[in-house]
């Protein structure tokens, strides 16, 4: 065989496989081609299945996809994170985040970190977080006066909390690092149990969601003060933020959001953000999500990124002032 031949045969081979590669890419699936799992870090059932399922039912036709619910609770979210962070990046896997993800990847030896080990793909809600009094045994109107009396009567004010090492604990910790007043933290195992301890007078002023001391105000028995984001709330826009409160560093709502493993390609991350903030334009979710007392978030990957490094900025200064330890 000539060498011109030869090289005639090669170069004809070499076009057949540019040719079948091509085509095979062009006739690759659209993402997504299958149902997507959503891997939460709460059992079934709670308050962040009820703000999670309109958004996920409203990015269906979106996607033309189902999302699968999957819960992986346990250790302050640190087990469904740490499976996330396990999966194949091709975005068929993502999951729920949120403060706690936050606040461990604040940790002086930290699980996991968030804003390594994960890519952001969009916020989802927010949740007003409250501080609140209880009226029989605190007469106060604003947190200034919550300080001045902290001041004058050193050790005697208790601060509760829906638990150890939970974003309530480290505003507590953080108002009375940035005022240099004693407040004693009492946490309780969740949500409702501190919200019961408040309204019996067990502590004096306590943390907790918006939604939740609805039912104390209501009754006379509970006042909120502030809510902890930077501004007022547009779910409560009567009752004054931490900057308006005297402390402009701490714009910390609750809030959680949508992250896939770190090494999703960047357009999948797109049009899933894409997704989300299409579906959290739904007059269904608003309407559901009004009904709950949260916000619909959305917005850009930034966005959610930004909140998250501005908030480790602030758990990490906290933590280790004061000594926290979190198992």
């Amino acid at each position: 065989m000539s060498a011109g031949r030869k090289t005639s045969i090669v170069v004809v081979a070499i076009t057949m496989a540019l040719v079948i590669a091509e085509t095979a890419f062009g006739q690759a699936p659209a993402f997504p081609s299958k149902p997507i799992r959503m891997i939460i870090p709460y059992p079934a059932g709670g308050s962040a299945d009820a703000q999670l399922r309109p958004v996920t039912e409203a990015m269906r036709p979106v996607l033309g996809q189902p999302i699968i619910i999957e819960a992986h609770p346990g250790a302050g979210g640190v087990i469904s994170a740490r499976y996330l962070i396990e999966q194949k990046g091709d975005g068929y896997t993502v999951g729920l985040v949120s403060n706690g993800s936050a606040i461990r990847s604040a940790l002086q030896n930290p699980p996991f970190d968030i804003r390594k080990d994960l890519a952001p793909i969009a916020l989802m809600v927010e949740t007003p977080i409250a501080i609140a009094v209880n009226t029989s045994k605190l007469a106060v109107k604003s947190l200034e006066q919550v300080v001045a009396y902290a001041k004058t009567n050193p050790g005697k004010l208790n601060f509760s909390s829906f638990g150890e090492g939970t974003m309530a604990h480290l505003v507590i910790e953080y108002i009375g690092q940035a005022s240099n007043v004693k407040l004693t933290h009492v946490p309780y195992n969740g949500s409702s149990a501190e919200m019961t301890a408040l309204l019996r007078g067990d502590s004096d002023l306590g943390v907790n969601s918006l939604a939740v001391y609805r039912g104390g105000v209501a009754a006379g028995k509970l006042k909120i003060i502030a809510v902890t984001s930077g501004e007022r709330s547009e779910a409560a826009p009567d009752i004054p933020g931490m900057r308006e409160s005297g402390f402009s560093g701490f714009d910390i709502p609750g809030w959680s959001g949508f992250s896939a493993p770190a090494n999703t390609p960047t357009e999948i991350l797109v049009r899933l953000n894409t997704a989300v903030n299409q579906a959290l334009r739904d007059p269904l979710v608003k309407d559901q999500y009004a009904k709950l007392g949260v916000i619909a978030t959305g917005g850009s990957r930034e966005r959610m990124m930004q909140q998250i490094n501005k908030e480790i900025a602030v758990y990490e200064k906290v933590i280790k002032t004061a000594q926290i330890v979190i198992e």
